[in-house]
């Protein structure tokens, strides 16, 4: 009998460790998953042309050949 109970515990104790060691990865991946998908929402430049745009008076100033002098 009590050798059966502590294989039960020794079970339950493997167990356990075995899920709390495959949840940790689970949840790493979801994160991760998570983070990507927010960083391909963002898109690239040219998709988002008006992310870094300059002003049309630096765009003209460029254009004329102005250098500021």
């Amino acid at each position: 009998m009590r050798s059966l109970a502590r294989l039960l515990a020794l079970a339950f104790a493997i167990a356990i460790g075995l899920l709390s060691g495959c949840t940790k990865d689970v949840s790493r991946n979801i994160y991760e998953g998570a983070r990507q998908h927010n960083e391909s929402l963002k898109g690239t430049p040219l998709e988002n042309p008006r992310a870094e745009s300059v002003s049309r008076d630096e765009y003209e100033k460029a254009l004329r050949g102005d250098s500021g002098r």
